[in-house]
């Protein structure tokens, strides 16, 4: 429940660009412990390759993606 409560947050909230300012308010309110954490994990090298590999993969799907979110299983 509390990744629910940290996700709704963050989409109710995603007005701007202050990211970092919303995930530590989403974070206390949703009760997450280690939102540290996920700030240093969000900030670091290897979330920007996660999402760089995650838009490619993005990019490649068929049928082509139109929404957000865009689900998909096994691949």
């Amino acid at each position: 429940m509390q990744s629910f409560n940290f996700l709704n947050c963050m989409e109710l909230n995603d007005v701007g660009s202050d990211y970092e300012g919303v995930a530590t308010k989403c974070g206390t309110e949703a009760q997450i412990a280690n939102i540290a954490d996920i700030m240093t994990c969000y900030k670091g090298s290897d979330a920007v390759a996660m999402e760089h590999e995650i838009a490619v993969k993005t990019d490649s799907l068929s049928p082509s993606h139109q929404w957000v979110p865009w689900v998909t299983v096994n691949d």
